[in-house]
């Protein structure tokens, strides 16, 4: 291996990738610094990924990535005790193609490939201890001894940024802006999903799940269906398992146990466990300078992750930071330097970017998804408003003056309704 590249660049997850099959693409010679056995062994997601800069810089990659279902439906699904409010948005055949779900290892693989097939070189199982800094600027990187130099560093390591906190790029993260997101995947069949949502081979859904065990905490479920496999999982507010003394383990469990789920789940086998640290603070929490004198900061890494309650975006931000990295790069050394006069134009990137715009557009997110009244009453207002309107009863139920009384029986009314008005503004 050369002791000397152009760019190094820490992790192997989306934002790294994308940087470095760009900047492979553009002649620059690369090493990308994985920590994990293979690619994907250290990265979670929960399992869709949006194909706007997929479309845009990635030609021909509808017929080569590994994509499982293409997502054609939304659902909300409000759970109660033994019962559950089902809501479903079917999109229209010019929407139905623009999320996909798949399996993070093997799409972090398919773009292992496209990089290496442009010369860049992949070290899987390289822990970088330390980043070299020569005259201020950062200049190469330490490995179990190994000193590698570069001219240029990015750094791609996800949320959890421990060398950015070792220099002081990035602060140490409050646990106010941060939930735990844990999933679990289960073989369960083509034929099986299939009927249970009513779908054809390729197509897929996409669930929000609220209510039931998780009326307890600030957070929400999601469903994503695979070919054969289904993804659940659940992301929480980080400080509530905590205070409150609940297990993550058996929220997710109970979740999955809700009768709703009985016939999806009934011989479905338990292949994967996992959880991650996801970004909720979004906006506030959005590194405010991504660069510096030979680095440029990328992905989770640069607070490029987006909760919006209903949907969690982050590799599509990720794919598109790596590509204004490399962007940046390859005119700052046309220019033949490396210092942050030229390499903040990375930052006017992102800021004329779909990052930034949504990131700025729901910059008060954090402010709705603190509020415990969302996930603990408003399912059971639903749960309750559809089983009188819809109650085998000898009378029947007006639903204009059910709702009332429902809104009435489960709280105060202004109260309901102005924190409703408030929750839909940050959204």
């Amino acid at each position: 291996m050369s002791e000397k590249f152009d760019v190094i660049i820490i992790g192997g997850g989306p934002a790294g990738l994308s940087a470095a099959y760009f900047l492979s693409k553009y002649g620059f010679e690369i090493l990308v610094a994985e920590r994990g056995a293979e690619l994907g062994s250290k990265n979670v997601f929960g399992g869709r990924i949006y194909s706007y800069p997929l479309d845009k810089y990635f030609e021909g990659w509808r017929s080569e990535a590994p994509i499982e279902r293409w997502v054609v439906g939304e659902r909300l699904i409000a759970l109660c005790e033994g019962s559950a409010v089902n809501i479903e948005y079917k999109k229209n055949t010019g929407d139905k193609y623009k999320s996909f779900t798949a399996f993070l290892s093997k799409f972090l693989k398919w773009m292992g490939n496209l990089v290496e097939s442009q010369g860049g070189i992949i070290a899987t199982g390289v822990k970088v201890d330390d980043v070299i800094f020569k005259d201020g600027y950062a200049s190469g990187i330490e490995a179990s001894g190994d000193r590698i130099y570069a001219d240029y560093i990015i750094f791609a390591e996800g949320v959890n940024s421990i060398l950015l906190e070792k220099y002081g790029i990035r602060k140490k993260p409050n646990p106010e802006g941060y939930a735990v997101g844990v999933k679990e995947v289960f073989k369960v069949g083509e034929n099986v999903i299939n009927n249970f949502f009513g779908l054809d081979s390729d197509d897929g859904i996409a669930s929000y799940i609220l209510g039931g065990h998780l009326n307890s905490v600030r957070g929400g479920g999601f469903l994503y269906t695979m070919k054969d496999y289904i993804s659940i999982g659940i992301v929480i507010h980080l400080k509530d398992p905590l205070e409150k003394e609940l297990y993550v383990k058996d929220i997710i469990e109970e979740l999955r146990l809700h009768p709703y789920f009985n016939k999806l789940f009934d011989k479905a086998t338990l292949i994967e466990y996992s959880a991650r640290l996801v970004g909720e603070a979004g906006y506030k929490y959005m590194l405010e300078k991504p660069y510096g004198d030979g680095y440029l900061v990328i992905g989770d890494s640069a607070g490029y992750i987006l909760n919006t309650g209903f949907t969690v975006r982050g590799v599509d931000f990720a794919i598109l930071s790596g590509k204004y990295a490399a962007d940046t790069i390859k005119e700052s050394h046309e220019k033949g330097l490396r210092d942050s006069s030229v390499l903040r134009r990375y930052r006017d990137y992102i800021k004329d970017s779909p990052i930034y715009r949504n990131l700025y557009r729901f910059k008060d997110i954090e402010k709705a998804l603190s509020d415990e009244l969302l996930y603990r009453l408003y399912p059971e207002i639903l749960c309750s408003l559809f089983s009188k309107i819809y109650s085998s009863d000898e009378d029947s139920y007006k639903a204009y003056k059910t709702l009332l009384n429902t809104l009435r029986s489960e709280a105060s009314l202004p109260i309901i309704l102005y924190k409703l008005y408030k929750m839909v503004r940050h959204l």
